[in-house]
């Protein structure tokens, strides 16, 4: 009896220490997102001052969103009502974390102006976005209480069941980002064909991107297989490009030669045309030989057969800008002094950024359209190649006062009335 009794207390014995054991290395063991912040020095904004944060204490058996933004963001700017009413309705279970590198004082002077129930961190180095690398923003993470990563997506796909499913620790089934990698389409290219029109829809995380390449291949043409003379030598020109995030207009915008989007005209039951919703953008990867036709002439039939569409050209009396100079002043427009086109514009209310190399009057005249949406009429006859650093901005948004700042650069415009080709956009009849 005295044997069988110290036998059960050694057995109770052995139970607690592994027990103890167990307890003390589920305690211990490091879960997914400290191992990812591991080392990681975090400062939050507050005010003007960056004070030291620490992340693993704030996000601790809490459900959380790392919300990647910055103040220039439109995108970012109105997901933030929402993530506020996430926040509001789980108040004590819910930490959202927005994490920024842009400048402080901007972003601190958004935060006074919003009284959003956030933490910001000022990730100057960048060190949050290596360890969730991303190509385009907003861009949420989303911890689950036993500090899992779950998912990285968009704000807008997180409600409040969605939450109230992981606070309950399950695991939830949202649509997930890709992380869009430029080079990554170049080494999916396929082999250079004749005709390539390869149409696909575009994926969650896509970033609006667009690329052109032209090369030149030598060719013979051979007519016959008798005569000595049936043969030529020549060179062909194939042209390629790639857009990504794209809808159906920015398609047909390229395919007519750059053509602003106002110019366009297709009734209401169209409208998905010009719907930046995601399933209505895409992928294409397009090329074309010159010895198979114009190149954007059987674009404009390829996107008809996908789209199942018909576009014609049609003259509408309207409202037009006339070109008529454009000068040089050494600063904001010069003579362009190297090869190599290149393009930053930013188009806003009352504001305007051109930056660029290498642009034709054409170019310059494409921009003006899509800042007055206007068509404009070119009477400059030279063929030259500007340099542009344009910064505007206007107090007012009359076309009146643009066309003055316009002519204060050295872009001289006048207002007429006349014929103007637009693009008509038509479903095909089945």
């Amino acid at each position: 009896m005295g044997s069988f009794k110290k036998q059960n207390q050694q057995m109770k014995k052995t139970t607690i220490i592994l027990l103890l054991a167990v307890c003390q290395f589920a305690f211990s063991q490091t879960t997914q997102i400290e191992a990812k912040l591991k080392g990681i020095q975090a400062k939050s904004i507050q005010g003007e001052k960056l004070v030291d944060y620490d992340m693993l204490k704030h996000i601790k058996n809490k459900v959380v969103i790392l919300e990647f933004w910055e103040t220039w963001c439109g995108p970012c700017i109105e997901g933030m009502p929402h993530l506020k009413e996430l926040k509001d309705k789980f108040p004590n279970d819910l930490q959202i974390i927005c994490i920024s590198s842009d400048d402080v004082k901007k972003t601190s002077s958004f935060i006074s102006e919003h009284s959003y129930p956030f933490d910001y961190i000022f990730d100057a180095k960048k060190q949050l976005s290596a360890i969730f690398p991303h190509s385009s923003i907003p861009h949420s993470v989303i911890i689950d209480k036993k500090g899992k990563i779950q998912v990285e997506t968009f704000p807008g796909y997180l409600t409040p069941e969605i939450i109230k499913t992981l606070i309950s620790t399950d695991s939830i089934d949202v649509p997930a980002k890709n992380n869009f990698d430029p080079h990554k389409l170049e080494s999916n290219k396929t082999e250079q064909s004749l005709l390539l029109f390869d149409l696909k829809s575009a994926e969650l995380g896509d970033r609006s991107y667009t690329s052109y390449s032209i090369s030149e291949n030598k060719k013979r043409i051979v007519t016959s297989y008798n005569d000595a003379n049936a043969f030529r030598d020549t060179v062909e020109t194939i042209q390629q490009s790639t857009f990504v995030a794209k809808n159906i207009l920015q398609l047909y915008s390229y395919a007519f030669n750059d053509l602003p989007e106002f110019r366009f005209i297709f009734p209401k039951e169209l409208d998905y045309v010009n719907s930046h919703t995601p399933n209505n953008r895409y992928k294409l990867n397009y090329s074309l030989s010159s010895l198979f036709g114009d190149y954007h002439s059987v674009m404009i039939r390829q996107l008809n057969a996908a789209f199942g569409l018909e576009t014609e050209r049609v003259q509408i009396d309207t409202t037009v800008l006339v070109l008529k100079k454009v000068l040089t002043n050494g600063k904001s427009i010069k003579l362009a002094t190297k090869k190599g086109k290149s393009l930053e514009s930013n188009l806003t209310y009352k504001k305007i950024e051109l930056k660029g190399n290498s642009l034709e009057i054409k170019d310059i005249a494409n921009l003006i359209e899509n800042k007055t949406l206007l068509p404009v009429d070119i009477l400059v006859n030279e063929k030259v190649e500007y340099e542009l650093n344009i910064k505007i901005e206007s107090v007012s948004d009359t076309l009146e006062d643009w066309l003055s700042l316009f002519e204060k650069e050295g872009i001289f415009l006048v207002k007429e009335k006349k014929k103007t080709e637009f693009i008509r956009i038509k479903k095909v009849c089945p």
